[in-house]
């Protein structure tokens, strides 16, 4: 029963995109709306896959003027970017089955939990209201906290795209959703196939391998500059053909991978029909890649006050409250309150969850803003 609604983004880039949500976040369905602004509308978003077009088309009609998830929660007001919504969560199962939206719309198309990202809250002037929602069935398990962080990043990256095919309209009608995801990654990555065949590479890493760093494309393949670094690429490959599950890592000079020397990380990318591996994905740890910069990298992405940004790097680095509080210069009780502030805009609860969500979000080096 899967299809789509057409979306606004030319080249099906919504698509591709949803399918690497369900990749991170596995469900029946997945979708991109904008409940404000009916299908066809130019700006609008409405786009699926695992549910018919017709369930599109009757939320629109019956539910996009009501904030559903907003009166489920018993909030008052539009409920802010980067929100996190899980159904389980928000009402009882039994005040749930009671609604007209449970009777009307959940329970014809099959659907029992959702798990919902407000991309936008539309309470701008640049983005109208947009949601991420990830749609399992009765037979499939609650999200976990690790699933929940995984969508909550996945929906600031989103917002992230969408915001830049607004500023940049002729740019985004040309490159699929997905890859302009991955283009906004500081961190080069690239994808090979067993051969050493470049099939995939990303913004910064088309300006490595144009540089005269430590790797180069050469007859349209991956080659190290150094001799036994090139050696050892070739054997990390075999390794990881053999071996899909294993993690190599590659160094190009000497220190420790990552802080200071540069280093590739090969692992593999999962094929279909378990026949191997479909190909190899490279990732290049540069020296001390943006540790100065994560504060503003999450400020630009997240939207957070400095502060908080300055909480959130903290928390990451594995810092106590007091030691935040004494590289910032402020109170404990000051970095207490700015920590629930910081809780309440990502929705994440638990401090540890938080530090994850900051350590997975600059893990890429971030985004090119």
């Amino acid at each position: 029963m899967a299809g789509h609604a057409r979306d606004s983004v030319p080249g099906g880039g919504l698509l591709g995109y949803l399918t690497d949500v369900l990749g991170a976040v596995p469900g029946r369905a997945a979708a991109f709306y904008t409940p404000d602004l009916a299908l066809g509308t130019p700006g609008g978003f409405w786009q699926s896959t695992g549910v018919p077009e017709e369930a599109l088309r009757d939320y629109m009609e019956h539910f996009r003027d009501r904030d559903v998830w907003a009166q489920a929660a018993s909030r008052t007001g539009t409920p802010p970017t980067g929100a996190l919504f899980d159904t389980d969560r928000l009402v009882e199962a039994g005040e749930l089955r009671q609604t007209a939206f449970h009777g009307d719309y959940l329970q014809p198309y099959d659907i029992a939990r959702c798990l919902v990202g407000v991309v936008d809250d539309g309470l701008g002037n640049l983005l109208p209201r947009i949601r991420l929602t990830v749609i399992r069935g009765p037979s499939e398990p609650a999200f976990s906290a690790d699933e929940a962080g995984r969508l909550a990043l996945l929906t600031r990256t989103a917002r992230s795209y969408v915001t830049l095919a607004r500023t940049h309209e002729s740019v985004s009608q040309a490159v699929m959703l997905h890859q302009a995801t991955v283009d906004l990654l500081r961190m080069p990555i690239l994808l090979v196939d067993g051969e050493r065949r470049i099939e995939f590479v990303n913004r910064s890493a088309r300006e490595l391998l144009a540089s005269s760093g430590p790797i180069l494309r050469r007859d349209g393949r991956l080659r190290a500059r150094d001799p036994e670094a090139d050696r050892q690429l070739g054997e990390a490959l075999r390794r990881i053909a053999a071996e899909p599950g294993d993690v190599r890592v590659v160094r190009l000079g000497a220190g420790r991978p990552g802080v200071r020397a540069p280093a590739l990380v090969v692992t593999a990318v999962a094929g279909q029909g378990g026949d191997g591996p479909a190909g190899m994905m490279i990732r290049v740890l540069e020296p001390e890649p943006v540790a100065a910069d994560r504060e503003r990298v999450l400020r630009l992405l997240l939207d957070l006050t400095p502060p908080e940004a300055q909480v959130a790097v903290g928390l990451a680095e594995g810092l106590s409250h007091e030691e935040i509080a004494r590289r910032r210069g402020v109170k404990v009780t000051t970095v207490r309150t700015t920590l629930r502030r910081l809780q309440e805009k990502l929705g994440i609860r638990r401090s540890g969850q938080l530090a994850r969500f900051v350590l997975e979000l600059t893990a890429t080096g971030g985004l090119r803003l």
